[in-house]
């Protein structure tokens, strides 16, 4: 009886031990991608840029706010304040470029709803590119870090 225990006990620790290990494989191995520091960034080439940055990104711990990086070096940018039918708007479009790992927005067309604050055609948003991959975008200006999450991960 107590061999039978001790087998049993055994057996349920090595069951443990190996779904712990193939979990762990699972986590750390992930998809093959790189993450690109900053220093990798300012050697992009153009078409490296492009097709890394393009896509449709959205700010994370959101639904509805956006960046949209078209591969022809334009953007679309959608922003909400609440949720209610009366939440203040804004719809920016422009122009984007990236260089020396700074993500540069050139705003062209700005519109709004239920407000008539916003940032005027003209307007240049500049953000440090602090980490990139295939799903994840993160962004620094004046000391505040933004996280995007790609919605167009094929």
């Amino acid at each position: 009886m107590k061999t039978l225990i001790s087998s049993g006990a055994a057996f349920v620790i090595v069951i443990l031990l190996l779904a712990l290990s193939l979990r762990h494989f699972h986590h750390s191995k992930g998809p093959n991608i790189h993450q690109a520091s900053t220093a990798e960034v300012r050697v992009m080439s153009d078409a490296e840029v492009r097709k890394a940055f393009t896509g449709n990104w959205v700010l994370q711990g959101s639904t509805w706010d956006q960046l949209v990086l078209h591969s022809k070096g334009t953007f679309t940018k959608r922003l909400r304040s609440g949720s209610t039918s009366d939440a203040k708007q804004w719809l920016y479009e422009g122009t984007w470029s990236v260089k020396d790992a700074f993500l540069t927005l050139t705003i062209t067309q700005a519109l709004t709803r239920n407000t008539t604050d916003s940032e005027p055609a003209g307007s240049v948003d500049q953000f440090l590119v602090i980490g990139l991959d295939r799903t994840q975008l993160a962004l620094k200006k004046d000391g505040v870090k933004t996280y995007y999450s790609r919605l167009d991960v094929n």
